[in-house]
């Protein structure tokens, strides 16, 4: 009587655990993935937070004379203004080839003054125009990639710093030479949406309609803006799916977002 017992018992479990599997695979058969909707009133997409102006610093010096960066002086994901300091860089080996390539232009020139022929005499000039450019151009090189002496600074007001070399602020070590991406810099003051809309809605969506922003990271806000541009292309992502990129611009960031942060968007029909 027991034993019948026992199998009544084991072969109820059994049927509990099936039935329970039946379910849990209904459930993960029928979760759909998140898509652009449509309600009477808007078209609710996702999209990224992006940044229009987007600054690589770059050492490019020859390779004559490279510069090493000694030290980054912020972190990855780090807001700054306008001359602050980005890494520290040595310009030793710099500033010794300019003085060199100096001494060399005004021997040349002492040169040529104790030629006799005009022939030899326009030889020599050739070689000191040559020299002079090549100098030029190596003084030139700091201005372009925000060096200022001894320090990389940023030129933008209000930026935020990503793709950083080097692994602390504080190292001692060389972390970049050459031509070298030192950081990125993206402008706070230029970002906007990029937004993926279904094309089976795109229809409904028209330069400068009014857009709901919500950050992901605090659903509770809400910002406003407004389609600024459509793309005449489409793109077809991982899934198979057809999006059509759609910028919006942000009327008034309320300084929490920050390029690729995610945010949900009603584009006013």
């Amino acid at each position: 009587m027991k034993k019948r017992k026992i199998s009544i018992i084991i072969l109820a479990l059994g049927i509990t655990l099936a039935l329970s599997a039946c379910g849990s695979s209904t459930v993960s058969n029928t979760t759909k993935k998140a898509v652009t909707k449509k309600t009477s009133n808007a078209i609710d997409a996702s999209g990224t937070v992006q940044a229009s102006n987007v600054e690589t610093i770059t050492l490019n010096f020859s390779a004559e004379v490279v510069p090493t960066v000694t030290k980054i002086n912020v972190q990855e994901g780090q807001v700054v203004k306008k001359g602050d300091k980005i890494a520290t860089i040595d310009m030793t080996a710099y500033n010794d080839t300019i003085t060199s390539k100096q001494k060399l232009i005004d021997a040349d020139i002492d040169t040529k003054k104790t030629l006799q022929t005009d022939d030899q005499k326009k030889i020599q000039q050739d070689k000191i125009d040559s020299e002079k450019a090549d100098l030029n151009a190596l003084e030139a090189a700091p201005s372009k990639n925000h060096v200022n002496g001894d320090a990389i600074t940023s030129d933008i007001d209000n930026a935020v710093v990503t793709d950083v070399s080097g692994s602390s602020p504080s190292s001692s070590q060389g972390v970049s030479t050459g031509a070298g991406s030192i950081a990125t810099l993206s402008d706070l003051n230029s970002l906007y949406i990029k937004a993926n809309v279904s094309e089976e809605f795109i229809n409904s969506v028209s330069v400068g309609k009014a857009v709901t922003i919500t950050p992901t990271s605090d659903p509770g806000t809400r910002l406003t803006g407004k389609v600024t541009s459509i793309a005449s292309a489409a793109v077809l992502d991982k899934n198979g799916d057809t999006y059509i990129p759609v910028n919006i611009s942000i009327d008034q960031n309320n300084g929490k977002l920050f390029p690729n942060y995610n945010v949900d968007v009603e584009i006013s029909k």
